[in-house]
């Protein structure tokens, strides 16, 4: 046993606490880093792009894959009314209120509409938020969650023809019978 001098061990304890501390966060480091991978890999599997709108600046977080949905350039910078000018006028409106209605009120979003590509075609997407408030019951931000619903789309189209056909159909055997 030895002897050791109250100034060497007040400096050994903030030595070990210090490389605690670093150890600490390397692990806390690593685990962000595998959730950051699996909500990766999850987003990419479901074609999702993920985004998140702060109230106060207008500015627009999004992954690569949101951007590219909307229409927009990998990195490109992104503020809620640029990305309101991407939707088809026919449904601008509506989302833009929808979205404001609920970011003003802590409610959850979900919308579906239209945006126009740069090549002049229209995609479908959907969108689904959640509202985050400040204590104070001011909005913060809105998280949210956008996938590419054309395929959908079309085959909704290509039920309701049937339907239609089906029916006329059904109208026709009516009257044979």
């Amino acid at each position: 046993e030895r002897d050791w001098p109250e100034e060497y061990v007040q400096r050994l304890r903030l030595l070990g606490e210090v490389f605690a501390n670093t150890l600490e966060r390397r692990i806390a480091d690593e685990a962000l880093r595998e959730s950051e991978a699996r909500l990766r890999l999850a987003t990419d599997a479901a074609g999702a792009g993920v985004w998140s709108w702060h109230f106060e600046t207008g500015r627009i977080w999004a992954t690569e894959k949101a951007l590219v949905l909307h229409g927009f350039s990998p990195g490109e910078d992104m503020t809620f009314d640029r990305f309101v000018s991407a939707i088809h006028p026919d449904d601008r409106e509506r989302v833009s209120r929808a979205a404001r209605q609920a970011f003003q009120e802590g409610k959850d979003f979900d919308s579906e509409y239209r945006v126009l590509l740069q090549d002049g075609s229209i995609h479908w997407i959907r969108a689904r938020a959640k509202a985050f408030l400040k204590p104070s019951g001011e909005p913060e931000r809105m998280m949210g969650v956008s996938m590419d619903i054309c395929q959908r789309k079309q085959y909704e189209g290509e039920l309701a023809k049937l339907r239609l056909e089906l029916a006329h159909m059904s109208r026709i055997m009516t009257c044979l019978l």
